[in-house]
């Protein structure tokens, strides 16, 4: 399986007695409300924990999870965290750097042919930027769907 690892072992301090590890996360629907999902180990108590990425304005700017915040007398408060702070950060095909976009192509079509389909480099890229915001990758170009 292609797998980014862009994010996986950033430590994210939710407060003093909250502090998570990211294990994995992936962004299968990047256009949908609940795009994807993040999971994230507790370092106090070493449990993990899977939640979900939801998607932040409709032009796919950003994403963010829902933390409990436990600072509030109210159990059902959350803090909004954009998913930066894990070290995640994805991009659309078009707003990749001309190197990432290579690699982006390349992964597509190994994905695609893995799957069974006939499918070339050049058509991946034509694919790509023709459907630019519907697929989302990291900094380096590999896919946001399968990490």
């Amino acid at each position: 399986m292609i797998m980014s690892n862009a994010g996986v072992g950033t430590v994210y301090v939710h407060t003093e007695e909250k502090k998570y590890e990211v294990d994995s996360w992936k962004i299968e629907y990047p256009s949908d409300a609940e795009a994807g999902h993040i999971i994230l180990q507790d370092l106090a108590t070493g449990d993990k924990e899977k939640y979900s990425i939801w998607l932040g304005s409709e032009d796919l700017s950003y994403y963010y999870i829902c933390l409990n915040n436990e600072d509030l007398e109210d159990e059902d408060e959350y803090d909004d965290v954009n998913i930066d702070a894990f070290g995640i950060q994805v991009f659309s095909f078009l707003d990749l750097s001309p190197d990432s976009r290579i690699t982006a192509a390349y992964q597509y079509a190994m994905m695609k042919r893995q799957q069974g389909k006939n499918m070339t480099f050049q058509n991946a890229f034509r694919f790509l930027r023709r459907e630019n915001s519907k697929l989302l990758f990291d900094v380096l170009g590999y896919p946001a769907w399968v990490c």
